[in-house]
């Protein structure tokens, strides 16, 4: 049931999103989150500060969507992207309480950060996540992590007092002598569980604060590419006054509009230069483009209640003929909100102005899209309703 989706949930799978976005292990967004609380518990941080904390874990790079890993380690990079996150993450339920954290969580002890201030000055939030980050960052667990552990603690060792809060990092190596802690981050993606701070406090969201997360995401979607901004947003409204002319309840008219605004939520993992690209794509180009609605779906899956949301966004490009992709579903296995999501954002990329070219009228984009209805692609009867709007 979409009106008891916990915020917790849904911040944890968008992290997937952001990791796959910034180039870094799949699953960081969470393992900071999860150490965070580690460390937090051990230097006595009460419960609702902890749940604060695991919250901007999960979203603290929320403002580096087009960024490289790499470069975390430019401290200019670093200081705008959570500049922008802090700014982001107002926009989103409890964000004015994880705000400030975000912010500075790349400022160094010493003073030789972005924001140039130091030591406690530096919210403690802020302190903990960047220790845990740029650990994470450097941790392969496709490595043995017995030949990782005694570089890792010698760095933690040198820049105790430099980069990171000499206590936390205290913490960190004391932690780091247990097998239990490296053989935790080895297996994190089959151990990972709802903290019991976050267990003890579920915060549940309404379809209107859903839908307020669903826009923040399809900004971070969309302003990644100068060839779809405000895509998802135009494609939404569509297929909103579509279902408001099937005079749907306002809960399914909710759930389309959510599906909608995150249908290209898997294009995160798309690199730059193949959505800015102006040129024909080669093959492997386009079997990456391809390869976006199966992650929106994996994603949005991830969120219990998401369900009809994530196959709606998740099927915007198959096709009643088996011809789409990436599952090659056919008419029987589509239903009208798969249809509705994908014809939609074949109408509302008809009529965007491209660099390139632009934009089709209404009228055109119909007639273009009718011929796909006539070849049996895509449902007439959604396309009708489509139609009708102008």
């Amino acid at each position: 049931m979409v009106t008891s989706i916990a915020l917790d949930r849904v911040f944890s799978a968008l992290s997937l999103a952001l990791d796959l976005a910034e180039n870094v292990p799949y699953g960081h967004g969470r393992r900071v989150a999860f150490l965070s609380l580690v460390v937090s518990e051990k230097l006595g941080l009460g419960k609702e500060a902890m749940r604060e904390l695991y919250y901007a874990g999960l979203l603290h790079d929320i403002g580096m969507s087009s960024a490289m890993a790499e470069e975390h380690f430019n401290s200019d990079i670093a200081m705008l992207h959570a500049k922008k996150g802090s700014e982001i993450v107002k926009n989103l339920p409890i964000g004015d309480k994880i705000s400030d954290i975000i912010r500075y969580h790349h400022e160094n002890w010493d003073g030789s950060g972005g924001f140039k201030i130091k030591g406690e000055d530096i919210p403690l939030g802020s302190r903990i996540i960047y220790a845990v980050d740029q650990f994470d960052i450097r941790f392969d667990k496709s490595r043995d992590y017995y030949d990782q552990k005694g570089h890792l603690m010698n760095w933690l060792k040198y820049n105790g007092n430099k980069m990171f809060d000499p206590e936390i990092v205290a913490i960190l190596l004391k932690l780091m002598q247990a097998d239990k802690f490296w053989l935790d981050m080895v297996h994190f993606d089959e151990i990972y569980a709802r903290p019991d701070v976050v267990f003890d406090h579920i915060v549940y969201l309404d379809v209107d604060k859903l839908i307020g997360i669903a826009e923040v995401f399809a900004d971070i979607i969309d302003i990644r590419s100068r060839f779809t901004y405000n895509h998802s947003k135009r494609l939404a409204k569509t297929a909103l006054n579509v279902c408001r002319k099937c005079h749907n309840d306002d809960l399914t008219n909710g759930k389309i509009y959510i599906a909608a605004l995150l249908h290209d939520l898997g294009k995160l993992v798309v690199p730059n230069e193949i959505l800015e690209k102006q040129g024909k794509l080669d093959d492997y180009e386009f079997n990456v483009i391809k390869s976006h609605p199966y992650y929106t779906k994996v994603i949005l899956r991830q969120i219990e209640g998401f369900e009809d949301i994530a196959q709606w966004a998740g099927n915007h490009h198959e096709k009643l003929d088996c011809s789409g992709y990436p599952e090659r579903l056919c008419k029987e296995q589509l239903t009208f909100y798969d249809q509705l999501i994908g014809i939609c954002d074949m109408y509302t990329a008809l009529t965007e102005d491209r660099p390139y070219r632009k934009g089709l009228s209404h009228k055109e984009a119909i007639e273009m899209l009718g011929k796909s209805a006539k070849d049996g692609k895509i449902d007439s009867e959604v396309l009708s309703l489509i139609a009708d709007l102008a």
